[in-house]
């Protein structure tokens, strides 16, 4: 197993931890607890149609971070050929490593969670939540 494959069972949470222990030295768990997650690059692929709309306050968030994303802009004509692919038959759509995640207020808030912009606390949580995500 590659480090890789260690840092990721460790995100996974304790229980993840516990069984690693049995196949990992100390060295190589505490090396893959101090490594940064960067080394774990996440690709992200937005899907939306080719305007502002429910997908701008994402870009936007991804333009905030410093994150590169790819920006996949459906033509209309090409929507209903892929339709049957989104969840829920809707747009936007985030895709992370493969994964898709839909609904623009959920893509939202995993954003800005994932890069350190909702808020230090509860209190900045509901803050941004309610000045920024929920006044649209």
């Amino acid at each position: 197993m590659n480090f890789s494959c260690l840092a990721l069972l460790l995100s996974l949470g304790f229980s993840a931890f516990e069984k690693a222990q049995h196949y990992f030295s100390k060295s190589q768990l505490n090396a893959a607890i101090t490594e940064p997650r960067a080394a774990m690059s996440d690709t992200y692929k937005l899907y939306y149609f080719n305007l502002m709309g429910r997908a701008e306050p994402i870009r936007l968030l991804f333009a905030q971070a410093g994150v590169t994303f790819e920006d996949e802009r459906i033509d209309r004509a090409a929507w209903p050929a892929m339709k049957s692919q989104m969840p829920f038959g809707q747009m936007p759509v985030l895709e992370v490593n493969g994964v898709k995640l839909s609904q623009s207020r959920a893509i939202e808030r995993f954003l800005a969670k994932k890069f350190d912009l909702a808020g230090k606390d509860e209190w900045e949580q509901a803050k941004v939540y309610w000045r920024f995500m929920d006044t649209y």
